[in-house]
């Protein structure tokens, strides 16, 4: 009998505090691994943000097993209850926000009908995403190259490629997109530079204003109203389309999926805080 009363404490009821120690030791370990994690992933490819990402994480449960030991502890037990509670439902808003937007996200990231239809747009933008010294990443290739194709079978439409030069790179990201169009068979006088930008925000003003620009010395129409397709990745498309629509102009997107499923992971998961703070990239918006 005193054996089962001890099973019962112990192990069978759900107010007691052992699942608050197996909560406790889920967390640590958790932090364990997402830092040695972390240490790995130092050295990946354009994998800057996941560590960031893991390294708040591991914060985040770092102060989750605390309250768990506090409790556990009988240390400020009332506060300490509070906070954790308080950590609970700010840990269920945050997920039940990430499904939503990334759902969001999800529903315009693939190519849009106007493009695999092969209509007619005016301009094709390309977005930069980085280069090493002078040539281009595989996540730019992959863009540059899904521009090749488009232009194929649209040789009247011009391009604007568009990024700045950021740190570690030799010349803007826009000359490197520039040179590697070039190469590959497109004349140059089909392709316009947009060489200050430094965020998705700025791609798309200085890109617009690059363009208007263009069709004033040229005798043009300007961009607003016209069909302009973006390129860029699959996550990426929903916030430059917002970005465009937002400008007034009808925007089409050309998807190009990550070359490695690591940058895929850390794409999507950077695109949920950037959506959220997207209101930021939009301030003085229109050309």
């Amino acid at each position: 009998m005193p054996i089962m009363k001890l099973w019962r404490s112990k192990w069978q009821m759900p107010k007691n505090l052992y699942y608050l120690r197996l909560q406790a030791y889920a967390a640590w370990g958790l932090v364990f691994v997402l830092l040695l994690v972390s240490i790995v992933g130092a050295n990946w490819s354009g994998a800057s943000f996941v560590v960031l990402l893991f390294r708040c994480a591991a914060v985040a449960l770092s102060v989750y097993g605390l309250l768990c030991v506090l409790i556990l502890r009988g240390i400020f037990p009332k506060t300490s209850v509070l906070l954790r509670q308080i950590w609970l439902v700010c840990a269920a808003l945050f997920c039940l926000s990430f499904i939503v937007i990334e759902i969001v996200i999800a529903s315009e990231c693939k190519t849009d009908v106007f493009v695999k239809d092969a209509q007619d747009a005016e301009y094709l933008i390309v977005l930069g995403c980085g280069i090493r010294g002078t040539t281009p990443s595989l996540s730019l290739q992959g863009r540059l190259d899904a521009a090749l194709a488009y232009v194929r079978t649209h040789p009247l439409i011009t391009i604007v490629v568009s990024g700045g030069q950021g740190v570690g790179e030799d010349i803007p990201e826009s000359e490197a997109m520039f040179r590697y169009l070039r190469d590959h068979g497109v004349a140059p006088e089909k392709i316009l530079q947009e060489n200050q930008s430094r965020n998705t925000g700025e791609n798309i003003k200085f890109s617009l204003t690059v363009i208007e620009n263009y069709s004033l010395e040229n005798g043009l129409s300007t961009p607003m109203g016209e069909s302009i397709v973006v390129c860029t990745n699959d996550f990426h498309l929903f916030r430059a389309k917002s970005l465009l629509n937002k400008a007034g102009v009808r925007a089409y997107g050309l998807s190009v999926p990550p070359p490695y499923q690591y940058l895929a992971i850390a794409g999507w998961v950077r695109e949920y805080f950037s959506v959220i703070f997207m209101g930021r990239d939009v301030r003085d918006y229109q050309v």
